[in-house]
């Protein structure tokens, strides 16, 4: 795709074209696997809460007064 262009043109936009895979190499690891990380530690900070909250009364809203 960036051979499509004129080396000229390509210069002027700013166009290049990197690999799915090499963008997937440092994406993965530094953004992707970390926020996974999180997403599955919150997901079980939320269970415990959950279960440990069993039994416990639950909280109500108030009331709606019109």
């Amino acid at each position: 795709m960036e051979r499509a262009l004129d080396p000229t043109e390509r210069h002027s936009l700013g166009a290049h074209y990197t690999p799915r895979r090499y963008v997937e190499r440092l994406v993965l690891p530094t953004v992707i696997e970390p926020l996974r990380r999180e997403w599955a530690a919150a997901q079980a900070a939320s269970a415990t809460r959950l279960d440990e909250g069993k039994g416990k009364r639950r909280l109500t809203r108030p009331a709606r007064s019109c």
